[in-house]
This record gives C-alpha cells, structure tokens and sequence, in this order.
C-alpha cells in the first residue's frame, strides 16, 4: 500500500494482580468513619459507589486477585488471599472496609483514582450492617454482560493448561492429585461436546476422557481472571497419571529434569494433528513407529462409551500404553464369553479397574498376541508386539455400573475392524465457507506515517472473539491474522482503497496466539504450546494439518506466561518472546526470554534473559 502502514491494535492490557495477602495485622477501627444512620438500597446507594469505583477491577467481567463485587458469594468470600472480605452484619471486622478506610499499611482500595468519601464508606458499612442485601438476581450467572468466551464456538479442540479437577488454589504449584496437562488440547468427541479427552501434547497421553459439560473456561484469555486455568466440567470416564503415556523398555518414569517440556524425541514426539470435518486426529511418533490416534464416542445399549483408533507403523520394538488408572482401585482380566477372571490376549478379554468406581476396556483389532498389563494394579495398560506391518486397534473404556457389564461385553463382540486412519491424513472438506465483508478504513493526511484500518469482522457465525494478536502478510492482497481466543483469519482485499475486506476463518484451537508469521504463503503460528505450521492438504483454502514445528519451549499453567511476537531474521530463523511469571521466580529456563529457532525448527536456544512482559521482538 505504497507508503502507508497497515496497522491492527492490541487491545491486550494486562492489569498486575496484587499478592495473596499476609496474615491479618491488628487495624485501628477507632478510625472509621461512622455507619450511615438510614436505610441503604443496593441498587440507589451501593451499586452506584461500586460502578465508580470498584467494578473497573472487581466486576463481573473483570477479577483481580480472584475478588468480584459482582455476585454476593464471591463478594462475602474474598480473593486469593483466602481472607473473607465481608462479614455480614458487622462492618467493623470487614476486611472491605479496613481497605477503604486506608486500615492496613501499605494498601487501600481503590489503588488510584482518590479514596472514598467518608460518606461513601459510610454507606458501604450501613449495607453491610444492615445484611448485605443484595440485587434481585444478580447472583444468576446469566446476569453477565457479554460473555463472549461462553457464547464462542471454539471448534472442536480448546487448547490450554488443563487440570482434570478444579484446583484449590489455582495459583499455586501442581502436584500428581492435580493431574494437570500443561500443554493441552481438550477434544471435543460430537457436536454437542458431551464426551471429550484431554491430550497432553508433551506427554502423549489421554489425561481424561468424560462426558457430560465439556470445560469450565476460567483464566485471563477467557474470563479475565488472573490465576485459575480451565478444567473439566463433567463426569470424568477414566483418567491417567501425570507421566507418559507410552512406555521407554518399560518404564513409565518421567525422565524430564524440570518436569516440563516434551519427552525426549527418540522417546516419543508429538507430530501435530489432522482436522477432517468435526474429527482431531493425532500423529506423533513412539520410538521407531509412527501413530495416528483418533479419539471417538458411542453410545450402546445406555452406555456411554469413549473409543480410541490407533494406526500403527512397523516398529521393531514392543509398545506399553498407558490406558487407564484408578488410585486404590485394582486390576483385573475378565473372559468377554463368560466375563469371569481369565487370562489371554487382549481382543477375547476385557480389563476393569475396580474402586470408587469400575472402568472396562476392551479391544477391537490389532495383533493376535496383544495383551493386557495389569501387573500394577492401579492401571491398565496394553502391550502391542512389535510388527513388520501396520496394526490398527480400537480401545473401547466405560464407566459402567454394576449391571452393565454384560452389555459392555457385548459392544466389543459386535465391533467391526478398525478403519484405516490414511483417509483422514489428505485433507478434509472446509469447515468456514463463510466471508464476512467489511469496508477498510484509509488513513488522511500525507505525512511519513499515516495509519490505515482493517475493519474486524466483529459479527461473525460462530460468535469469534475479536481481539487482535499478530498480523503477518502474504505475497498478495491477503493478510493472516491470529486472535487472543485461539483463532486465525485471513483477510483478502488488502489493497489500495481497502473497499472489500473479505475475512475468512482460517484455523482454530490455539491457546493464547500472539505471534504470526507467513513463510513462502505458509501460516506459522506462535501460542503457549508450540510454533505451528498449518498446512492446507488438498488446496481449498483451509489447513488441514496443524503441524508442530517446534515445541521444546517449557510451560508451567500460570497465568502470565504469554508468548510474543515471531519474526525472522535474514538467514530465516525465527526470534520470539517469552513472558516470566508475575511476582514469581522463574520456574522453568524459558521464563521471561527472547529465544532463536533455526529455519528447519530445530536447535531452540535463549538469545537472551530477564524479561517480564517482552511484548514483541522485532
């Protein structure tokens, strides 16, 4: 565009939380200022005193430090700090008030703008002398104002930092009981997102597979809160350690010094994944084999059932799947004819777990000599021989109750051949044929820097956040751009007049992408959990392959660990920035660096270090 400059905003502003506080201090509450000496309405005296001052930070959109003033619950309870904030009917030990009155040293709420009238803390403490009456209804979820990150169509991968359960301090370090994936994709199995599996992308394994809700989408990309990551909504099926999923001679012990990061390549090595219509297919390689893995669900006979396809190479080794794990449960092998213990391959017999709850897997396919191991008695595994040709296997788990089984039985008796995966490797049919037009906006005047507008597709079919991270160009009228929310669009009609911006969804599912670039008409992405090239199999204008170029780049599940920008110098390799925690020591060796990638995506090494918010790199 001759001399101008193309430009997008990012509208990204990241507020700093303050710390968990420190143990209550003695406060002097001889320094309030007295209750009003009237009735006081929420709606007519407090909500207006909140919206001036308080709903900026702790409002229903907007978190800090985990405190919300807009729902009674999370009002009375408190933030991060584990100290409640509102003592029902007596002001003078509410922690609120101390804060506004300026009790405690070094803090007092809000933190800029000007204090609080006396009258205005007055007010607040009548409210809470009075029982923290609250408005009708606005302790109903619904009462939030544009929930975009509710209301978005995600497509049917969401990747994150997910635990299985809910964390009780979201903030703090992860233990086993967390069973948390750093780098995630949770995988939608049907349209309706009642069954679902959580692939950890570093480990190769199933994390979780469920049914019922499919996430509860908390943290900074989503609802704006500063700490909490999202973690599974429903009825958890099954669920494995947080180890790998493939065995090494055996052995399933983490070998990762820091305990982050991909395992070892000539371990195993996540290869990316296919999209074909609403199917994710996996490709990553387990020693000498390469795997397609595609998670699936079926309902028989009132049993929800998650199955699992595997496609596997020639290998000159015996593979050992992680396929479930119980703590305290205990192992055993059942005869699917008569469903009483027995020995024998894998495909005549069934494996359950046994505890709170009972887990069943059976197998369809594969060689004749694959076979259960149960000598751990938490977990289920499966051992496949090592094979001059290509195995193809289904894993089929329930949770069943006690009167199930038999008709569980039955389903892995009936099951047909696995399918051959190759089909779903060259390329599927478009997912977005939609374009959304939009009018560009020129810039005036004729100086050296005039800014142009590519106006966004705010409405859009599937109700896509519009928060811009990167743009980068292609040799043509076209621009790809990457969305806070996990999207990239590409935009046509980048001309001179900017008339007809035609946008098109491109690619979805990434977690947090803020860095872009465009290699020989490719699209690299940068998010959270790799470097990935989308790679369009059958030319219609859409990827099929999400390729991770590189992922050796460690991640723990805070909240701050944003990835910036991605440039490349004349040589091609790739530069990026990578943020540190917030008011925390590093934790990993790639906490708040600038790192180089080679063009070929190997070799990743720290250019240089300490840094907290390196927003960009160029």
């Amino acid at each position: 565009m001759s001399s101008t400059l193309i430009a997008l905003s990012r509208c990204l502003f990241f507020t700093a939380t303050l710390a968990a506080a420190a143990p209550a201090a003695a406060v002097d509450i001889s320094k309030l200022p007295p209750p009003a000496e009237r009735k006081v309405s929420f709606l007519d005296d407090v909500d207006p005193i909140f919206e001036k001052r308080c709903y900026m930070c702790h409002g229903d959109d907007v978190e800090m430090n985990g405190y919300s003033l807009w729902r009674k619950k999370e009002a009375v309870q408190g933030g991060y700090s584990g100290r409640a904030a509102i003592v029902e009917g007596d002001s003078e030990q509410s922690r609120m008030i101390h804060l506004v009155a300026g009790l405690e040293k070094d803090l007092v709420m809000p933190p800029a703008g000007g204090r609080l009238t006396p009258e205005e803390i007055g007010i607040l403490r009548a409210w809470i002398d009075q029982g923290v009456r609250w408005a009708a209804g606005r302790d109903d979820v619904e009462m939030r104002s544009e929930p975009h990150w509710l209301n978005m169509d995600y497509g049917p991968v969401i990747s994150a930092s997910i635990t299985v359960r809910e964390p009780e301090d979201p903030r703090a370090d992860k233990g086993p009981d967390d069973n948390i994936s750093y780098k995630a994709h949770a995988i939608a199995l049907n349209d309706d997102k009642s069954a679902s599996v959580l692939f950890d992308t570093e480990l190769l394994r199933y994390a979780a597979g469920w049914t019922g809700d499919h996430l509860v989408l908390t943290g900074t990309v989503f609802d704006w809160k500063h700490g909490p990551h999202p973690y599974i909504a429903g009825k958890t099926m099954f669920e494995n350690p947080v180890a790998p999923g493939w065995a090494r001679d055996g052995s399933f012990q983490d070998p990762r010094e820091e305990g982050f990061g991909p395992l070892p390549e000539n371990w195993a090595k996540y290869k990316g994944r296919y999209v074909h219509g609403g199917l994710t297919i996996l490709s990553y390689s387990v020693g000498d084999a390469t795997v397609l893995d595609l998670p699936g669900s079926l309902k028989f006979n009132g049993i929800e059932v998650i199955t699992r396809t595997l496609e596997i190479s020639a290998s000159s080794q015996e593979l050992l799947l992680q396929v479930a794990w119980l703590k305290g449960g205990h192992a055993e092998q059942l005869s699917l004819e008569t469903l009483r213990p027995a020995g024998g391959a894998a495909g005549r017999s069934l494996a359950r777990l046994t505890g709170d709850f009972a887990i069943v897997a059976g197998v369809a396919g594969g060689d004749g000599n694959t076979s259960w191991a149960l000598d751990d008695a938490e977990h289920i595994r499966l051992r496949i021989p090592a094979s001059a040709a290509t195995q193809r296997l289904t894993i089929y788990q329930a949770r069943l109750a006690g009167d199930q089984l038999g008709a569980f039985a039955e389903l892995i008796r009936e099951a047909r051949a696995p399918e051959s995966l190759q089909k779903y490797t060259q390329g599927g049919p478009a997912r977005f044929p939609e374009t959304i037009v939009t009018k560009g906006k020129l810039g005036q005047g004729s100086g050296p820097y005039v800014l142009d507008e590519l106006t966004l597709p705010f409405e859009n079919p599937w109700k896509s956040w519009m928060r811009p991270g990167d743009i980068a160009f292609f040799s043509g009228d076209r621009a790809a751009m990457s969305t806070w929310s996990g999207d990239v669009w590409v935009v046509s009609g980048v001309d001179d007049d900017l008339a007809e911006l035609r946008w098109k969804r491109y690619a979805t599912g990434f977690n947090q992408p803020l860095g872009l670039e465009v290699v020989d008409d490719v699209v690299y992405v940068l998010d959270r959990n790799q470097i990935t090239r989308l790679i369009d199999l059958n030319g219609d204008g859409e990827p099929d392959f999400y390729e991770n170029f590189n992922n050796d780049f460690h991640v723990t599940h805070h909240f701050h660990e944003f990835t910036f920008d991605l440039d490349r110098d004349p040589q091609g390799n790739f530069y990026f920035a990578k943020a540190a925690r917030h008011a925390l020591k590093a934790k990993v060796k790639h906490h708040g660096t600038i790192m180089k990638l080679d063009p070929s995506g190997k070799n990743l090494e720290i250019v240089c270090t300490g840094f907290r918010v390196p927003n960009g790199v160029a």
